[in-house]
């Protein structure tokens, strides 16, 4: 599965428009590549060669700036998912199976920028933007129409909750994620198995 960004050609030519874009895309690689004390906003400036008065126009801090970054990786999950539900040639089971699996790829493939999404940095100071906010509260009414989906086809157990199953199913996700990110749960040969055991473990 493609990482959040590719890494991209440095030009100080920049129309107006684009400028917002080219910092986002260069911050996102930095940040994947090395975490987010690797980026400051003097750092990124000369990585593409504009002033620092081009980049507080578009961005008013770092928070600001990282608060764009953990959007953006929400943006590239939903587009992930997009993709994943809409394969005519699979099943329910195997779109279900394939949204798990695609989660704990992209959570470990772009681990700093999956740590920025849901870690302190953000979250626990409340220094997330209004703009993160939603996008991340949209990301998850996502995640729960699709359990709702699944307990209507009788993939996961109709007898429990929706709410409560999109956050124990999330939760569950998210505590692998961490385990494989952290380096505690290295195996990845067991992904497979892992993933086909969330899904019998939810079934009715």
């Amino acid at each position: 599965m493609a990482k959040v960004v590719k890494k991209i050609k440095t030009n100080a030519g920049y129309h107006h428009g684009e400028l917002r874009e080219t910092l986002l895309k260069e911050a996102t690689l930095m940040v994947n590549a090395t975490g987010t004390q690797s980026l400051s906003m003097r750092a990124l400036g000369e990585s593409i060669g504009v002033s620092r008065t081009a980049l507080y126009h578009h961005f008013k801090n770092k928070n600001d700036l990282l608060s764009a970054i953990a959007e953006s990786g929400f943006d590239t999950w939903q587009g992930l998912v997009d993709k994943i539900i809409s394969n005519n040639d699979s099943s329910e089971q195997q779109i279900l199976r394939n949204y798990i699996k695609g989660y704990i790829e992209f959570s470990t493939e772009n681990a700093f920028i999956y740590e920025l999404m849901f870690g302190s940095a953000l979250w626990k100071e409340q220094a997330s933007s209004e703009s993160l906010k939603n996008t991340a509260y949209k990301s998850f009414q996502f995640h729960l129409s699709l359990t709702a989906r699944w307990q209507k086809s009788g993939i996961l157990n109709s007898d429990v909750d929706t709410l409560r199953l999109a956050q124990v199913t999330w939760g569950t996700l998210h505590g692998i994620c961490k385990l494989i990110i952290d380096g505690i749960y290295a195996d990845n040969k067991n992904i497979d198995h892992l993933v086909d055991t969330i899904i019998a473990s939810q079934v009715h």
